[in-house]
């Protein structure tokens, strides 16, 4: 699919989530109360499960946007090329993770999850330990396709853009 279409699809998607949020009964909504042993600290007890699925699909909406919006800013004459594939997999792989780091955090918050991954809790361990994969990824890949991504005209232009910059800056201290 194209990206501006994703990108329209996913904002439109992001409006439901907002408007269908606001529509949740009063009871479902987070409040926030006093831990019993630490006074200063306040804790989201009551309502946490009812904005859990409201938070997950926001969530994926924001990535869909981002993604959507990336995408677009790689693209070269109506094309985002392996550059743009590349992003792509790496916001759906992040989509992935977090979807997983939620079905963590729901099993963990009903009691059913009490072990540890590498000394955390599953959910905080996906976050940890998956969530960064997928940027380093983008990021590589911007690094390899990045020549790829400047054609000649662009480099002469910004060759023209930093001499007359020079120029400019000469005669001033001049």
């Amino acid at each position: 699919m194209r990206a501006p279409y994703v990108l329209l699809l996913a904002s439109v998607f992001l409006l439901a989530v907002v408007v269908g949020s606001f529509l949740l009964p009063a009871g479902s909504r987070p409040a926030a109360e006093t831990h019993g042993e630490y006074p200063s600290v306040d804790t989201t007890i009551r309502g946490s499960r009812g904005t859990l699925v409201p938070g997950y699909l926001m969530a994926l909406g924001i990535l869909a946007t981002t993604g959507a919006s990336v995408v677009l800013g790689v693209r070269r004459r109506g094309r985002s090329g392996r550059l743009g594939r590349w992003l792509a997999v790496g916001f759906a792989g992040l989509a992935v993770i977090y979807t997983v780091l939620v079905l963590s955090y729901a099993r963990y918050a009903e009691g059913a999850g009490e072990e540890l991954f590498l000394s955390l809790p599953p959910p905080t361990a996906w976050m940890l330990y998956g969530a960064w994969v997928f940027p380093l990824l983008m990021i590589i890949a911007g690094m390899v396709h990045f020549d790829a991504y400047l054609s000649e005209d662009d480099e002469k232009r910004f060759d023209e853009l930093v001499r007359s910059r020079r120029q400019g800056a000469d005669r001033d201290a001049g």
